[in-house]
């Protein structure tokens, strides 16, 4: 009995094609990508703490590892080093909390919207929901 090609397979009688809908090929595909992601930076992606009233550790949010030309960069979000202020924050090391003692750089200051401005950015969004049928 000759080979099945690629994505058959053998039974007694004959080669059997397995068919899929497109949309299980592509959850499919995601799937691996999302693992293969996973596999490949999950060690990057670490949790940020503060310290709460008690002393205790309090998660305020994440931060990714990066190197740069060889130099260690840790990223975060503006919200978190915000806390700096009014806390001593920590990244979660192999083993154990590590205080971040560093200068922090941001991109853009936090952004104080007004009633008024949320008003306007709520009608201008309005318009473009109805546009996508929302």
């Amino acid at each position: 009995m000759p080979p099945c090609s690629e994505g058959r397979e053998r039974t007694q009688e004959a080669c059997v094609t397995t068919i899929k809908r497109p949309q299980e090929i592509f959850g499919e595909r995601v799937d691996e990508c999302v693992n293969a992601a996973k596999d490949k930076f999950e060690t990057a992606v670490r949790p940020i703490y503060g310290s709460n009233d008690l002393a205790r550790p309090e998660h305020i949010g994440s931060s990714t590892l990066l190197r740069i030309n060889d130099v260690p960069h840790l990223l975060t979000a503006a919200h978190v080093v915000d806390w700096n202020k009014h806390t001593s924050i920590y990244v979660a090391g192999e083993n154990n909390l590590v205080e971040i003692e560093a200068n922090f750089f941001s991109t853009m200051p936090t952004i104080v919207m007004t009633t008024t401005m949320i008003s306007h950015l709520q009608k201008y969004l309005g318009r473009w929901q109805r546009g996508w049928g929302m």
